[in-house]
């Protein structure tokens, strides 16, 4: 498959870090779903309950978790052609990939849905 041309990128920024918002049900540890929230959302909480998880960058910089300003940079620069208006969010360090897979061709459909051909993936 040939991505397509940089400037015709429209790009959806996937999660690990069990972001949610306030209105949604939490993330537990073992969750294997996902939660789905506006792009232009600025409060969230961060549901990642992994002992090893250092939480002070996130409190510093949201990009470290949703790079959506860098994304917009790019996008203004003509690097990148749009960013989705939708970003998603899975809890990370839990599960098998099979336990993982529906779920990931749900978001997968929602994206399409959205004319996404570009996907950041921004682990924790």
């Amino acid at each position: 498959m040939t991505p397509p041309p940089p400037g015709e990128r429209r790009v959806a920024v996937v999660s690990s870090a069990g972001i949610h918002r306030p209105e949604d049900k939490p993330f537990a540890w073992n969750d294997h779903d996902w939660r789905s929230f506006p792009r232009e959302q600025r409060d969230f909480y961060l549901s990642h309950a992994s002992t090893n998880f250092d939480r002070s960058g996130f409190m510093q910089d949201r990009n470290l978790y949703l790079p959506f300003d860098r994304l917009d940079e790019l996008v203004d620069q003509g690097e990148l052609g749009s960013l989705a208006p939708t970003a998603y969010s899975f809890m990370g360090g839990s599960g098998t990939p099979e336990q993982f897979l529906p779920h990931a061709e749900t978001v997968a459909e929602a994206m399409k849905a959205e004319g996404v051909n570009t996907v950041v993936l921004a682990p924790v």
